[in-house]
């Protein structure tokens, strides 16, 4: 999590073209945090749309070109007091147990 405001901006895909199977690039703000995750991801051809790392209020969330979204999660722990790899191991449906808080 990053600090409310501490933003950096940074080059990024805008628009995609299916046609010649290349993006159009331009500069966005970006929460410092998410920095890091978004360049590997545009760097590795996975476009993304947007994102967001919650604030600490939220999970975080990177939405991805052609309408996936990738859910960050920092230490989590459901009103059960699970974190996420012990519902994994409890056979839990993990969308479900994420987003129940």
């Amino acid at each position: 999590m990053c600090n409310p405001g501490s933003n950096e901006i940074v080059r990024v895909p805008i628009k995609f073209s299916f046609a010649t199977g290349k993006a159009k690039w331009g500069k966005r703000n970006i929460d410092s945090c998410m920095v890091p995750i978004i360049k590997a991801l545009n760097k590795g051809g996975i476009y993304t749309n947007g994102c967001c790392c919650g604030h600490g209020e939220k999970h975080g969330a990177v939405e991805l070109w052609g309408g996936g979204v990738l859910v960050i999660v920092n230490s989590f722990r459901s009103e059960e007091g699970l974190s996420v790899e012990e519902a994994e191991l409890a056979g839990k449906n993990l969308t479900e147990f994420l987003w129940s808080k």
